[in-house]
Formats: structure tokens, sequence, C-alpha cells
């Protein structure tokens, strides 16, 4: 009869930004290697099935069952190491044997996991291509397990692989590895996790505070160096498990625990924000055009509307917003406008007197309101062009002409943006 025991191993896993999953009992010693010795992850799941935990003793396995034929050393070849036999299905369990490993903390989606395991094709069954199925679940059951793929197959030598993982969605929360054959699996040795067989691994303390990086300016980045019953030490002496990124610069921490210290540092840019201003929340006369204007340097533009023009024209009210993108650094302003009917006014005069007087010495408009622009020209009796000018005062001082009528055409676009002309007389007295 196999007697069904739980048993926890110790490995070191690295994440991502942090320490990662550690599983205790490295040397499977929480098991007595006897012929009825058997290792499961449960024993009221039927569908995790049993394994043999061994024991090494200078020249022969200790424990399992003898007629397995396992006859390949340790990879140490020392006296007390220990291992897990895991038989293919027609030969010792149907649908194959299998084994969990507890995780200390669950999985969290999106980190990086790796696994070291030493393994080796052996014993009955085994036909030299040793190919084991890796899973995680959150708790020691085939049942609804989570498969990630079979490790590399190796033959009758011992060899080390890393399974390296990034844990989904549907991962996190898992906190058992499972390890097994499956129905098409051969039979193979997977050994203790110890040095010397008896003495717990060193947990690797390599660990990674991310690529070097550049930001935007304004942004906060958290290095992570989280670690179980750890201790920490930052560049600017302080000692907490994260650090806040707020300005460039080199950064760098060292994480001490379990007898074991390591260190890692990151080269932090920031790139300045985009300059763009659309100006004060404003009013907008009505059929009138507003030209936004976000013109920046080598940037990428973005509108409320989707359009990504540098410029955009507003000819009613509402709520503008622009982002302007260089070198992956966004910037929004936003602008309000207002909508109103406004009053257009120009008149001029029919007479000046350009005598010097400090009185009436220019013709300039007597009310000019509402114009944005305008082309005045002024002509002889003859139809000549005696003056012309863009100025939205005219000033035409009336020197170098003789006292007498002359004629006057005025083209001019209103604050509403419609276009128009005023036509006149004016005489010159002095």
């Amino acid at each position: 009869m196999r007697i069904h025991i739980i048993l926890l191993l110790c490995i070191a896993f690295v994440s991502e930004h942090a320490f990662g999953q550690i599983i205790i009992d490295s040397c499977f010693t929480t098991v007595t290697p006897t012929p009825s010795a058997e290792f499961i992850s449960s024993t009221s799941l039927a569908n995790v099935y049993s394994s043999d935990v061994l024991e090494w003793n200078g020249t022969s396995w200790v424990g399992g069952f003898p007629s397995a034929g396992l006859s390949i050393p340790p990879p140490s070849n020392l006296s007390g190491c220990r291992a897990i036999f895991i038989g293919n299905s027609g030969l010792w369990t149907t649908g194959g044997e299998s084994f969990g490993l507890a995780l200390a903390s669950p999985l969290v989606s999106g980190q990086v996991y790796s696994f070291n395991l030493n393994y080796v094709s052996h014993g009955l069954g085994s036909n030299g291509s040793f190919s084991p199925f890796f899973y995680t679940n959150s708790s020691p059951s085939l049942g609804n397990a989570y498969l990630l793929g079979n490790l590399p197959a190796v033959g009758y030598s011992w060899t080390m692989n890393t399974y390296t993982f990034t844990a989904t969605a549907i991962q996190a929360g898992h906190t058992w590895i499972i390890i097994g054959t499956q129905p098409t699996g051969t039979s193979g040795l997977v050994s203790a996790f110890c040095i010397n067989c008896d003495d717990p691994i060193p947990i690797n303390c390599n660990f990674d505070l991310g690529n070097d990086t550049t930001l935007c300016e304004g942004e906060i980045l958290t290095l992570d160096a989280t670690a179980s019953n750890a201790t920490y030490l930052w560049q600017d002496n302080s000692t907490g498990p994260t650090f806040n990124v707020t300005q460039q610069g080199t950064y760098w921490v060292d994480v001490t625990f379990d007898n074991c210290s390591a260190t890692d540092t990151i080269i932090v840019n920031y790139n300045s924000l985009p300059n763009v201003n659309l100006g004060n929340d404003t009013i907008l006369c009505q059929g009138a055009i507003l030209t936004l204007d976000g013109t920046t340097t080598n940037a990428t533009y973005l509108w409320q509307n989707n359009s990504s023009n540098a410029t955009f024209n507003v000819t009613q009210s509402g709520r503008y917003w622009i982002t302007v993108t260089v070198n992956n650094c966004s910037i929004t302003d936003v602008i309000l406008i207002g909508e109103e009917e406004c009053e257009v006014i120009l008149e001029l005069p029919n007479v000046f007197t350009p005598n010097n007087d400090g009185s009436n010495d220019l013709f300039v408009p007597i009310i000019s309101k509402g114009i944005v622009s305008m082309n005045s020209t002024i002509y002889s009796r003859w139809g000549n062009i005696i003056f012309e000018t863009n100025d939205l005062l005219i000033k035409w001082d009336g020197q170098h002409v003789s006292d007498g009528t002359y004629f006057w055409i005025v083209y001019y676009t209103d604050v509403n943006g419609v276009k128009n002309n005023l036509t006149g007389y004016l005489t010159i007295l002095r």
C-alpha cells in the first residue's frame, strides 16, 4: 500500500521586479525514504498521482521500489542525497505520476519567474527521453491546473534546465507548482535542491530594477525590490523596499536576506514636456474664425476631434483641447470659447484740414469698431491713386495735394469674418 505524504521543497524563483517565490524543505527532509514512502501534493485529491521520495546511501537508492532499476547516482554522488522518482503511465500509475511544490506567496500576474530543475531519465519505464510537464494551480491538484508546457527532454545524464514564464491573469494567486509525467510521459528522477545533499541551497539573490529608462517630466517611477524578510539600503540611505524616482540620476539598492546580498543599479533620464499654450478662454463673434495654434518643433498633434494638424479653426463655441507629443512625452492644453454677436461700425469723415494746427490734420476714421483688417485707397478727381494703406487708422496727411474733393474706397474684414467695402468723398480745406 502507498502512503500519501505532503512534501514541501525549497526553490528560488526570481521575478521581474522582486525576489520570487520560496519553497521550503529543499532537501525533501519531511519524508523518510522507505519502500512505501510516497510523495504527492494531497491525500484527498485523486487526480494528483503519487511519486516516490528516495535517498542515496552511497551505493544505491533507498525507498521506492527496487524493481524500478534506479542505479544512476545523484548529481553530487554523495551519501544522503535525495530525489523524487516519477514513473510513466504504462508501468507505474495510470495517467502518469506527479508531485506538488508549495509556494510561499502567490504568483503575481505579469511578473516573470524562473524555475531551475536538475533531472534525469531513469528507471523502469524510461525510454531515455525524460520531459516532465509543468503546471501551476491554486491547490495541490491537477484539477483545473494551468499547463505551461513541458521541460526540455533529457537523457541518462543529470541535466539542469531553467523553465521561465510570465504569470498570466489566470495564474494570479496560484500557490502551487506541479511537475508530472502525464499519460505519455516517461520515467525519471528529480534531484533535491541542496548543496552536499543536506544543506539548503542558497537563495538566488539576483534581481532586476529594470532596464535604464527615460521618463517624461513629472512622471514618477517606483523601483521595487520587495522580498520576504529582507533589509534594504538605497543610494540615499533610505531603507524601504521601494523607492520613488522623480528626477534623473543613477539609483541603486542593496538587498540582504537569508545571508544573501545583491545590488542592482538603474539609470533614469527625463525628457522635458512640450510647450503649448492655446491662450486664455475667450469670446468669439458669430461668424468669425479663430485659429488655435499648437505648433511645436518635431511634434505630433491630437485635437478633440481626432484631427492631427498643428492648427485648428474654431467657428463656434465649445471646449477645445490639443495634446502635443515630442519624444514620447505629451502635454494637453484646453481653451473654452464662447460665442456672441459682435457689433461692426466704420465711419469716415467727409472733410479734414491738414494745416498743421494740431486739429483735424489727418484723415482717420471717426468710428472704427469690430474691424480686423482693411485696405484704403484715395483717388484724385481723374481716378489716379494718390494714397494707399493697410493701416486700420489710415492716417493720410493730405500733403502734396491741393485743396479739393477726393474719392476713397475701403475694403475691410470684420470680427465676424465678413468681408465688405465702403466708399465716399472727402474735401481738403486748409
